[in-house]
């Protein structure tokens, strides 16, 4: 069971921090080089769901697996720094599915025009996607820190 939960929590990992890496660095950018403001804020909107759900989905799963990976017991604390970024990363992810995408979604359907003055509105989502963009980076720094702690425990364990 160790053994398995290992391998699912490495492959949960960097499955969930590769789509990260990937969508946010390729094909935003992709997008938004190839498309209009507007259009790539439509495609972009279409996306994002599946994007969430699947990062969040691999985070809890690699969460799960945090349970059942076996830890020296003199590094108690470096077990409960483990565990709470992988959790704390499938929370931030589900926030972001659940309440930021959506203000975020209903904030871009009122804009008119992104190149237009600063509106309320316009605010608003600059405010929201701030957030999102923000919470999306925190999360990449959790999940590669727990990943380092994992790592740093497996060359402990083989050679300690």
């Amino acid at each position: 069971m160790q053994s398995t939960s290992r391998s699912i929590y490495s492959l949960a990992t960097a499955l969930s921090l590769g789509a990260m890496v990937f969508f946010s660095l390729i094909v935003a950018e992709t997008i938004f080089a190839s498309l209009t403001l507007q259009s790539a804020g439509t495609v972009l909107a279409h996306l994002f769901p599946s994007f969430y759900r699947f990062t969040g989905i691999s985070s809890l799963i690699a969460s799960v697996c945090t349970g059942f990976i076996p830890w020296p017991s003199h590094r108690y604390i470096s077990r409960r720094i483990f565990i709470s970024s992988a959790w704390l990363s499938t929370l931030f992810l589900a926030f972001s599915d659940m309440v930021l995408l959506p203000a975020m979604n209903a904030a871009r359907l009122r804009i008119p025009n992104f190149a237009g003055p600063m509106t309320p509105v316009l605010k608003q989502f600059f405010f929201y996607h701030g957030i999102s963009m923000g919470l999306i980076v925190f999360t990449m720094i959790l999940t590669l820190l727990g990943l380092l702690l994992f790592t740093i425990r497996g060359i402990e364990t083989r050679f300690l």
